[in-house]
């Protein structure tokens, strides 16, 4: 899990999610990190991608995005909260974050008009669910 940004955006590890940050600068051309890097936080929960996300017949991303953070939850198909499949998400009751971007920036003011991008890889599982 990604963002890219201009100059001025970074996160830190605050304890609240459960990934691993690899990289803290979510601008592109940030000193220190690879070309386009931005900020990232791996998982390594074999049910969120590949071969143990198809095995479980997939699942749910689902992402809280706030001025001060942008949160990401994933949930195996068998524990999908009811409280999104009723169509009424409340995060407050979803426990610890995959991933939350926040840090000594306000990160939601990097972030408007976006788009989501997902790869042929995802879509594909997805169409078969």
């Amino acid at each position: 899990m990604t963002l890219h940004t201009g100059p001025g955006c970074s996160i830190s590890n605050n304890g609240m999610f459960s990934g691993s940050m690899t990289t803290p600068n979510c601008y592109v051309d940030a000193p220190g990190q690879s070309q386009n890097a931005g900020c990232q936080i791996t998982t390594t929960n074999p049910q969120s991608y590949g071969t143990g996300f198809n095995a479980n017949g997939g699942g749910v991303y689902a992402t809280e995005w706030t001025n001060q953070s942008i949160n990401i939850y994933f949930f195996p198909r068998s524990s999908i909260p009811s409280d999104i499949s009723s169509g009424d998400p409340d995060p407050s009751t979803w426990g610890t974050a995959l991933a939350s971007f926040s840090g000594s920036s306000n990160v939601g003011s990097f972030f408007k008009d976006q788009q989501i991008v997902r790869f042929l890889y995802f879509l594909e599982i997805f169409s078969s669910c």
